[in-house]
């Protein structure tokens, strides 16, 4: 099966006119496509509740990469993480 990443988000129907979730909302979906597209990885979204998330007053995602048993961290893989991520948070 292929490797995973996780992206984590806050982000309620309570909060969906909130402007950072939208942001960090739509900067998750941008990221998990780079990740699927560039690496070949599955990628799940959630939304929770995680403190860290909630308190922080700007935009706010969290990535857990894919565990290394399952993902070579290779040199080039490693450009390619760092590549996926940096596009998924270029917005417009």
């Amino acid at each position: 099966s292929k490797p995973m990443a996780v992206i984590y988000t806050y982000f309620t129907d309570i909060d969906s006119k909130d402007h950072r979730n939208l942001i960090a909302k739509e900067a998750a979906t941008k990221i998990a496509f780079y990740l699927e597209k560039d690496l070949n990885l599955k990628t799940t979204h959630l939304s929770l509740p995680l403190p860290l998330l909630m308190q922080v007053k700007a935009p706010a995602i969290m990535v857990e990469l894919p565990n290394f048993e399952t993902f070579s961290y290779n040199k080039t893989n490693i450009e390619a993480l760092s590549k996926a991520i940096a596009r998924g948070l270029i917005l417009h």
